[in-house]
């Protein structure tokens, strides 16, 4: 990638995750100075082992450098920023309160008998409003397509015993993600998700940093008392 007319030296999902870096020692009170970044540059170009044209004597990147890098962490449109949740769908109605005569003891309803079961959808939606397709995860052994009638065009469906997301699905997902959106390490797209361990695996991170898929991960949500109360896990 060129930016001015000039080869940039680091690939730009690097110079994205360089500037996140700069910011997380802004929030913790250890901001970098422009010397300071210009040195941390020049360090990983030689680590790297990029070819650059740093000033070798001063052991830094130049200020035309910190500039335009800094550009490139801003300009991320919002079509490449996602944010990926999931959530469980129940397959059985649940009954709700309808209305009857009054002092009546008994009132009739109809509703299904089956017992049900929770089904995961793991959805995705971009800054700009865009949905991305479904993954659908089913409790259950095998796989079987029929499940899948209905579904919106471009969903995938997955199986685990609990029906909850494992890390070999997320793999999945992350993949059936790049393929969909088309990211790449000269177009990176910004992915924002929980912190659950099925998305910090060592193939996952490993994935998204060879495609162009930037994961950023929220902290879990503070313990509320009713939750420590009732046993409620937070995840």
């Amino acid at each position: 990638m060129k930016c001015l007319g000039r080869k940039t030296v680091f690939p730009p999902y690097f110079e994205l995750q360089l500037t996140e870096h700069i910011q997380r020692m802004e929030r913790a009170l250890f901001g970098l100075t422009a010397a300071d970044v210009r040195r941390l540059a020049y360090e990983l170009a030689e680590k790297m082992g990029l070819k650059h044209t740093f000033n070798s004597e001063q052991k830094m990147a130049g200020k035309d450098w910190l500039k335009e890098d800094l550009k490139l962490g801003e300009h991320v449109g919002p079509t490449c920023v996602w944010n990926m949740d999931e959530v469980g769908i129940q397959n059985v109605q649940k009954p709700n309160k309808i209305v009857g005569t009054k002092g009546k003891r008994q009132v009739g309803r109809v509703t299904s008998g089956e017992r049900g079961f929770t089904i995961t959808a793991a959805c995705a939606m971009n800054a700009a409003g865009q949905f991305f397709p479904p993954l659908f995860i089913f409790p259950r052994k095998r796989m079987n397509n029929r499940l899948m009638f209905g579904a919106p065009p471009g969903s995938v469906g997955g199986v685990t015993d609990s029906g909850w997301m494992d890390s070999a699905l997320f793999l999945q997902w992350l993949k059936h993600f790049s393929s969909i959106v088309g990211c790449t390490p000269q177009r990176p797209h910004i992915l924002i998700l929980d912190s659950h361990h099925s998305h910090k695996t060592l193939e996952a991170v490993l994935f998204a940093r060879e495609h162009g898929v930037v994961m950023i991960t929220t902290p879990p949500p503070p313990l509320q008392p009713q939750d420590a109360a009732t046993g409620q896990h937070i995840f």
